[in-house]
């Protein structure tokens, strides 16, 4: 600190840290909103005029209604409109293929006249079907945003010589395993633990229809086992942990950082699991004064819990 600067206020430095955070969380589901509804499954509803032929008796609303579900295109088929101009509404359906042939053909033999029909389609937001099908795009969409909120306020607020003078690379791989193992080993406890309370640590519903599929799953190792450990790293303890341990010091450092780390994962049987891990996180990146260290042990972490997980929830 240079002379005459003023001594920052911790409260400041939180809550600078906080509205950091607040922004990256913001940023990341904006972003994942925008992908749910690009990437979502499009569903359609087609419009039939009912009009019936002049000088035949047009069979009743609720038979042709029953005719329409026996074709089993959707189970949501009602008459809407006015009773002069009523119209036959086929919602939630997932394709128009065939559709209007075969409704026309129950049209005719009930009576109606076949006209033109029209067609809506609108995105059914489903996040959890977006993350089973798409969940490269959505983990590098968050990586992104961790990376870029990451790299620009640790470069920004974090005081390089505050860092300290980083261990050389090989000792900084031997921490990072070690603290890697040391974490899966605690994760097992932990859940162990809040089993024989009653509370177990269940994944979360699109992980497991994710892990169910065995190349899916194998295919997303990449994502989860190197890309995600070190976004989220250059996020939470390149800048976060350093930035208020360089402000506060480590008694604030350590479990704030670790706290906003458990909490962006969105899973709350797993929170203690996530405090817990990113304690070690921050020490492996403390005690060597890099990176590095944080990343490696992520890696193994993350490694060993995918390899757990695939080998109980495979198919």
């Amino acid at each position: 600190m240079e002379q005459g600067e003023a001594t920052p206020s911790p409260w400041r430095a939180v809550g600078e840290a906080l509205a950091v955070l607040a922004g990256c969380m913001a940023a990341i589901l904006f972003v994942g909103a925008l992908l749910v509804l690009v990437l979502a499954p499009r569903l359609h509803t087609a419009t039939f005029d009912l009009v019936p032929v002049e000088g035949e008796k047009a069979s009743a609303p609720a038979d042709l209604v029953a005719r329409v579900r026996a074709l089993e295109l959707t189970d949501d088929v009602e008459i809407a409109g006015p009773a002069t101009a009523p119209r036959l509404v086929l919602a939630g359906l997932a394709s128009t293929d065939n559709v209007g042939d075969l409704v026309h053909r129950v049209l005719r033999e009930a009576g109606y006249e076949l006209l033109p029909f029209r067609v809506r389609s609108w995105p059914e937001p489903d996040p959890q079907a977006v993350m089973v099908y798409h969940p490269r795009i959505l983990l590098g969409a968050q990586s992104v945003v961790l990376l870029a909120f990451g790299g620009l306020f640790g470069a920004l607020r974090v005081r390089r010589a505050a860092v300290g003078v980083p261990a050389a690379l090989p000792r900084a791989v031997l921490v990072g395993i070690g603290v890697g193992v040391l974490g899966f080993l605690a994760s097992a406890t932990i859940g162990l633990l809040q089993a024989v309370l009653g509370f177990p640590i269940e994944e979360q519903a699109w992980l497991v229809d994710l892990l169910r599929d065995d190349g899916a799953a194998l295919g997303l190792a990449p994502w989860v086992v190197v890309l995600a450990p070190f976004a989220e790293e250059v996020f939470f303890r390149g800048y976060l942990f350093r930035f208020l341990n360089e402000r506060i010091g480590p008694r604030v450092a350590y479990p704030m950082s670790a706290a906003c780390f458990s909490l962006i994962h969105f899973h709350l049987p797993g929170l203690v699991v996530y405090f817990v891990v990113g304690l070690l996180f921050a020490w492996a990146c403390q005690r060597t004064s890099t990176l590095a260290a944080a990343v490696v042990a992520h890696v193994v972490y993350n490694g060993a819990a995918l390899g757990v997980a695939l080998l109980t929830l495979g198919g």
